[in-house]
Formats: C-alpha cells, structure tokens, sequence
C-alpha cells in the first residue's frame, strides 16, 4: 500500500512508473494494491500511477483540483474510485486500460466543461468505449 505523506503539492508524471519517468523509485508493479492521497496534493500527473496491475482502490481526498491524462491508465484490476467535488480539470483517458467493470463515482451531479470529453473512455477489444458515472454525494 502506498499512502502519499501529508505536505505533499503534486505528484509528477510517471511518478510511480519507472519505465516512464527514469527518477521513479523502482516499483514492483505487483504489490502496490491501494493508494491514498492526502488532502495536500493538488494535482495528479500523466502516467503518475500507469500499469500498477494489483492496484484495486483509490483513495482521493478534497483538495485535488487536477487529474492529468492517463494518470491511472492500465490499472486493470482498479475497481471503484470517487472523484472529489474539488477537482476541476481531468484530463483525456485517465483510466484508459482499465476494467469495464470500473466504477467511476463522482461527488459532483454535473460535469464540469473543464473535464476533457474522453476523460472517462477506456479501452475494451481496441474500441473506445465510456464508463458509466454515478454520483455520490457524501
């Protein structure tokens, strides 16, 4: 499990990926099984959590304001994730390679125009397709 220390602003692009981002602390893809995201970080970057396979739960907290493109992408095994009502700007494809079964739930009963139309598109047999939202309001 990884819990991101409080104080913490941001988490880079390709963070927790070091095929991505070369400075990554090497990461055994099969033991990271959840992640929690203190109220501190800002913004998530592109490929931040790409191809954690055993990652199953995601915990973000109020104060995230961005999701960046791909920020979660091949994270198969990822299931439910709550967006916070904080969030203002996500980026396209954040859960691209992700399970069909992934329940994307957000604290918000509307959109914001500022999240990218395909935010919520993953990949199933190299065809597009768009995860079903559902709200939650606490």
């Amino acid at each position: 499990d990884i819990v991101i220390p409080d104080g913490i602003k941001g988490i880079a692009a390709g963070a927790f990926n070091e095929n991505i981002n070369p400075f990554a602390p090497p990461v055994n893809h099969n033991y990271i099984t959840s992640i929690i995201v203190p109220s501190s970080v800002k913004y998530i970057g592109e490929y931040a959590f790409s191809s954690q396979i055993n990652l199953t739960s995601v915990t973000l907290s109020e104060g995230l304001t961005k999701i960046e493109g791909n920020a979660f992408y091949n994270c198969s095994k990822l299931s439910t994730i709550i967006i916070p009502l904080s969030v203002i700007d996500m980026g396209a494809h954040v859960f691209f390679g992700s399970s069909p079964q992934l329940q994307v739930k957000v604290r918000s009963a509307v959109i914001p125009n500022t999240w990218h139309m395909y935010f919520n598109y993953i990949d199933v047999n190299n065809n597009r397709v768009q995860i079903t939202l559902n709200y939650q309001d606490n």
